[in-house]
């Protein structure tokens, strides 16, 4: 018949801590139980000291989990976890017991994003999803529709979730906006678009016809692929051949996927705007200019300037002047891989003097103790040079090797490794070798003459005058429609003009490759050889053939 105010502390069960903001769906699983419904977790307040029902009654609903909280129980010193759930209609408190996550992932991230791709169903069979990653909720249990149905789309993708299944595995999903449509997708279905970069804007106003005769060009509402809406054109340029329209902007873009530089213009026509790609401007009246200078290293100049001009858009092909004495140096030039554009450019080759010399090297008047040696920069000056055999006997040779090595012992480009001289092509022997050479290498020659007089040797004619007259051109091959090319080390730009060229062994066998490992070619014809070959060559490579005669022949 007494009255007590005790701690509420000694009578309900006290939660140690609560688990909020919770992203996840599980199923209420009663098999083998008999939890009960509370209004809080069981036991911590006077309105849960008894259940509200039956969990029985929601047996394999599923529900979104909202809060767990944990509770320590005076009565027997134990820990419990109670779930804060819903269906959608009924809110309530179950031990976590009761809930079943193996059918659902769980949402473990979520990040905003902001950028264009496209779906990419290629070797896939996914599902995309209208209201959140795959598995996370009862809604997202089966796909809303197949991925092959919105297959190639462009999309903006503006969120991310990572999900973690009930095996510890994790899959990354993709929110997109598709249009009008928004959804979910794994994110291994969607491809970033790379956009081009605008490199160059130049502001004009100039007037020129459209000429697609040979041409397929689209109008776009930008310059192409720098933008999703110009990853698509909204027409063709041939609507407009052989109109006259007005240039408003020339912009330079470099292509994301190859790093090539292409130019479209800006075009007015009848009050509306358009971009095209600029080569399809007519180029009698529009055109570009790049001013050539040929200057020593002082600045010094070498010969009178050129202009060359060319269609806005095209690429300049590189045009270094043969000047007596002197050698063209790219690596000081710099870039000269220009394109036309509404404003003209400069290149300014460089050139150093020469210190080529012609030498002859006669075996047994060398250095060390074979007498064989010779050192570049102290017995043989620097430069570059055509090396042939000198008083070579029928079944005579002489191997070359040049050596020399940089600060960390690695090869140079130039080296020379094995250059057998003599007159058995089919052996690989070689007729002549187009050298390079710098100071600090060694020249080692082994004579090995048998029917010979003595002076057997090598004569180095120093080639003082690079560019040659005779530059191989893939766009002019004048005299014949092949030009031949003999043994030794060839720069590009400079020897032969860069390009894509058809390349077949004429005489003897051997490699050919370029310091890059661009080109790797065995022609010959022994077994494994090939004959012939395609090459594309770049300004600045060395190109290196150990072959005594090979055609190159341009491609169109």
């Amino acid at each position: 018949g007494k009255t007590y105010w005790v701690d509420a502390r000694a009578v309900f069960d006290s939660i140690t801590s609560k688990q909020t903001n919770l992203n996840y769906y599980a199923t209420i699983s009663e098999t083998n139980r008999n939890d009960g419904i509370y209004e809080e977790p069981a036991l911590t307040s006077l309105a849960s000291m008894a259940s509200t029902g039956s969990v029985k009654t929601f047996d394999q609903d599923s529900v979104e989990v909202l809060e767990i909280d944990t509770t320590f129980r005076n009565s027997n010193d134990q820990k419990y976890q109670y779930a804060k759930v819903t269906n959608g209609t009924n809110t309530y408190w179950v031990d976590v017991r009761a809930l079943n996550t193996s059918g659902f992932a769980k949402i473990t991230s979520s990040k905003t994003e902001d950028y264009s791709a496209y779906i990419n169903e290629a070797n896939r069979k996914d599902g995309i999803y209208d209201n959140g990653p795959a598995l996370t909720s009862p809604t997202t249990l089966t796909a809303s529709a197949l991925a092959k149905t919105v297959n190639g789309d462009q999309v903006e993708v503006i969120a991310l979730d990572t999900t973690t299944r009930s095996n510890g595995s994790q899959y990354t999903y993709l929110e997109v906006k598709d249009g009008s449509n928004t959804y979910w997708i794994d994110s291994r279905a969607v491809t970033a678009y790379n956009f081009d970069s605008i490199t160059n804007q130049q502001t004009v106003n100039e007037t020129a016809t459209i000429n697609e005769g040979s041409r397929s060009d689209g109008l776009y509402n930008a310059p192409a692929l720098t933008s999703p809406s110009s990853l698509t054109s909204t027409g063709s340029a041939k609507d407009l051949d052989g109109q006259t329209v007005t240039i408003l902007e020339i912009d330079t873009t470099k292509r994301a996927s190859n790093g090539n530089t292409y130019q479209y213009a800006k075009i007015a026509y009848n009050g509306k705007t358009y971009w095209v790609d600029a080569r399809a401007l007519n180029n009698s009246t529009y055109s570009g200019a790049i001013m050539v200078n040929f200057e020593d290293e002082n600045g010094n100049q070498l010969a009178s300037p050129i202009e060359y001009t060319g269609k806005i858009g095209s690429t300049y092909q590189p045009e270094p002047k043969a000047i007596t004495g002197y050698s063209v140096d790219l690596a000081k030039t710099g870039s000269i891989d220009l394109t036309y554009s509404s404003t003209t450019q400069t290149i300014t080759y460089i050139y150093e003097k020469s210190t080529a010399t012609t030498t002859d090297l006669i075996s047994g008047q060398g250095q060390d103790t074979d007498s064989n040696r010779w050192v570049v920069g102290t017995d043989v000056q620097p430069g570059w040079y055509k090396i042939t055999p000198i008083g070579l006997g029928t079944d005579d040779n002489i191997v070359l090797n040049v050596e020399g090595s940089d600060s960390s012992d690695l090869p140079l480009a130039n080296d020379i490794s094995g250059a057998w001289f003599g007159s058995d092509s089919s052996a690989g022997e070689i007729s002549s070798y187009q050298a390079y050479l710098t100071a600090g290498q060694v020249i080692e020659m082994q004579d090995n003459g048998t029917d010979a007089a003595a002076g057997q040797g090598l004569h180095l004619e120093a080639l003082s005058t690079r560019p040659a007259t005779s530059l191989i051109d893939p766009e002019s091959p004048i005299p014949s429609s092949f030009q031949d090319l003999g043994a030794g080390i060839y720069e590009v730009g400079v020897d032969i003009r860069p390009g894509n060229y058809q390349v077949a062994d004429v005489l003897g066998e051997g490699y050919l490759y370029t310091d890059d490992g661009t080109v790797s070619l065995d022609l010959g014809t022994g077994h494994g050889d090939n004959s012939t070959g395609t090459i594309t060559l770049t300004t600045g490579e060395l190109l290196t053939s150990t072959i005594n005669g090979i055609s190159l022949e341009p491609e169109n």
